[in-house]
């Protein structure tokens, strides 16, 4: 019946909402604007209707602020998630793995499932625990990264790596064969692969792949080294 809340209430709706979704240094203008200008468009387009939904201040209150506790919470969560994030990035450069993990342990996997850039941040807890000789929790992570990200290259090289690192080659040349297959250009991880040929004695696939690699890269390192062998 007061019109004047709507635009208020559908605010609230929406920053609960976008909670879930955003990243919270990003945004925070544009969601709440447009929430408004939604809310003022829709009682014009509705001025004649003749159905009203009628609810009780003290009712309507209550639900305000209830939105503002989930959406305020979620939202502090989000920020908390991203800071640590953040600063496990920053000990990942420097090389600090242990601590990175500490770090990526306190990240919300319900809230902050994904960094800004879409990639799993299980995908750097496998990082973490790869280069801490964790190979079996590396794998669970990059398991879990792909779960979010089915085909993100990057994990399925990680996967590949990561069965390689416990011994199951058959697994390991199977990712990096999906990695092959979807993403031709993808250099150094068919290099890995064309290791796991060679390391396999699959040497009639070493050598198609070789051959394939080095028209591709012709001055790549790596390749120049496997030349010899």
């Amino acid at each position: 019946k007061k019109e004047k809340y709507f635009p208020l209430l559908l605010t609230f709706i929406t920053t609960l909402a976008f909670s879930f979704l955003a990243f919270p240094n990003h945004k925070f203008a544009s969601y709440f604007l447009a929430a408004i200008v939604s809310g003022v468009a829709l009682i014009s387009a509705n001025d004649k209707a003749k159905k009203q939904i009628s609810i009780k201040l003290k009712y309507f209150k209550l639900v305000l602020l209830l939105l503002i506790i989930l959406g305020g919470s979620i939202s502090i969560i989000k920020l908390k998630s991203e800071i640590k994030y953040g600063q496990a990035i920053y000990l990942k450069e420097r090389r600090q793995y242990p601590l990175m993990l500490q770090k990526l342990e306190e990240v919300s996997e319900i809230f902050y499932p994904l960094d800004a850039s879409k990639q799993p941040v299980d995908y750097y807890r496998g990082i973490a625990n790869s280069y801490l000789g964790r190979y079996q929790e590396a794998l669970k992570n990059n398991l879990s990264a792909q779960e979010l990200a089915s085909f993100n290259p990057i994990v399925m090289r990680n996967l590949g790596a990561a069965y390689k690192a416990i011994g199951n080659l058959k697994s390991a040349i199977g990712y990096y064969e999906k990695v092959r297959e979807h993403f031709p250009n993808y250099i150094s991880a068919q290099i890995n692969l064309l290791e796991l040929y060679y390391e396999s004695k699959q040497i009639e696939n070493a050598n198609k792949l070789f051959s394939e690699l080095i028209e591709k890269s012709p001055d790549n390192p790596r390749l120049l080294e496997l030349k010899v062998k």
